[in-house]
């Protein structure tokens, strides 16, 4: 039983949710990124149907939300410049904040989940990076 509330959250969330989609071929790089250094010890995703959702999804926000978050994620594993370290992904991130600000809903859909899953692991993608410089000095 969906509750009154938790509709009205979410499609307020949906609501101002405006996405800035990075153009197909970054995805595709983030999203091997992703796949093939963040989501190997703790496997959220599965790569094949996330992949063929990327062709069928993308015009539920929630599937945008979780692209973005791959890309965030994705983009932890990119040859930048180290200095910058602390801010790549941010763009990404930031844009799914309305899905975070949102009460969890009482029944959540595959995709709620994944959406606090993903953001997660980007967040905790700065703690581990800091405990591994950290080790190694």
């Amino acid at each position: 039983m969906i509750l009154q509330h938790e509709v009205r959250y979410a499609h307020l969330a949906e609501q101002q949710f405006d996405p800035n989609i990075p153009p197909r071929h970054t995805i595709d790089l983030l999203v091997d990124n992703f796949f093939k250094q963040g989501n190997l010890s703790y496997p959220i995703l599965h790569r094949g149907l996330f992949e063929r959702s990327l062709d069928t999804e993308m015009d539920d926000p929630r599937f945008v939300a979780i692209v973005l978050l791959v890309c965030a994620c994705g983009s932890r594993f990119t040859n930048t410049d180290p200095g910058s370290q602390s801010s790549v992904g941010w763009h990404f991130f930031e844009q799914v904040e309305p899905f975070l600000r949102v009460p969890t809903p009482q029944n959540p859909r595959l995709y709620d989940i994944q959406i606090y899953l993903v953001s997660l692991r980007f967040i905790l993608s700065f703690e581990l990076r800091s405990h591994c410089a950290v080790s190694y000095r």
